[in-house]
């Protein structure tokens, strides 16, 4: 788990930062998961399935949501302290990033992150107190939203296609049956 105090980022830091690690909606292995706790893990792992993934964001109001991208940059300028740096392990232009952490900095009363301006050390972006409880809660609904979802969805899960070859696209078979193609006169 991820420390919860800020990291600052002065100097040669952000070169040691790794990617950040993704972090599953469950704790530990499948069978450790609350989601999987009903006997639907096991079910899970007779067919070789993977459980369905529920991504969701939150809309407060329309200019202001929080969702997965935003949340995983927040983790990541807290695992580097460095916005740049939490960019390039999420494969992500500086100005995506500064646009992300702005409006998010806007969205709320008080700020998600606080950045330091460069010097002899370099500069860097904490995440503050309130940010960090924003990525806790998103994180926590995550974890109640899988879990259900996980109930919810056996049905459904169950009747999904397997398919040998993940390369290949799904057969569909048409809803309809098709019609002849039709035969075109020539018009007088």
């Amino acid at each position: 788990m991820m420390n919860d105090r800020p990291i600052a980022s002065h100097g040669y830091h952000a070169k040691k930062c790794q990617a950040p690690r993704r972090v599953d909606a469950g704790r530990g292995s499948r069978a450790e998961s609350p989601a999987y706790n009903d006997g639907l893990g096991a079910q899970l792992m007779r067919h070789a399935m993977a459980a369905p993934t529920v991504r969701f964001r939150i809309d407060f109001t329309p200019p202001v949501s929080i969702g997965p991208g935003k949340i995983e940059l927040l983790e990541a300028i807290r695992e580097c302290g460095s916005l740049s740096q939490a960019a390039r392990n999420l494969g992500m232009s500086y100005r995506r990033a500064w646009l992300l952490v702005d409006s998010l900095n806007g969205s709320f009363r008080e700020p998600v992150t606080l950045a330091s301006t460069g010097g002899k050390g370099g500069g860097g972006v904490l995440v503050t107190e309130f940010g960090r409880t924003v990525i806790d809660t998103y994180r926590q609904l995550e974890r109640d939203i899988s879990t259900l979802a996980a109930r919810r969805l056996r049905v459904v899960a169950g009747a999904v296609a397997r398919h040998q070859d993940r390369g290949a696209k799904p057969r569909r078979r048409p809803l309809v049956p098709r019609a002849a193609p039709l035969k075109s006169e020539p018009c007088e």
